[in-house]
């Protein structure tokens, strides 16, 4: 499942770094180290966010991560049962 969301994180970032410009760039765009930074720190920050929650499932518990960070719990907020 988590390939599913990092895939669509990579392919999404060029549609966000594109609206960002829109908002915040000179001229409707972002210029050349601006986009850059943008594209490089969504694989970094996946890289880094998969340590992490690795990590805290290790020592808090597979169960408990994965019902914290299951998109359908955080949208509903509601309790995900897991068998």
């Amino acid at each position: 499942m988590t390939s599913i969301y990092l895939s669509y994180d990579i392919f999404a970032i060029n549609i966000a770094s594109t609206m960002l410009g829109y908002v915040y760039g000179k001229g409707g765009a972002l210029n050349a180290n601006q986009d850059l930074g943008v594209k490089v720190a969504t694989p970094v920050g996946n890289f880094f966010g998969q340590l992490l929650f690795g990590w805290l499932a290790d020592n808090v518990g597979r169960k408990k991560m994965c019902e914290c960070s299951s998109p359908p719990s955080r949208m509903r907020n509601t309790h995900v049962p897991l068998s």
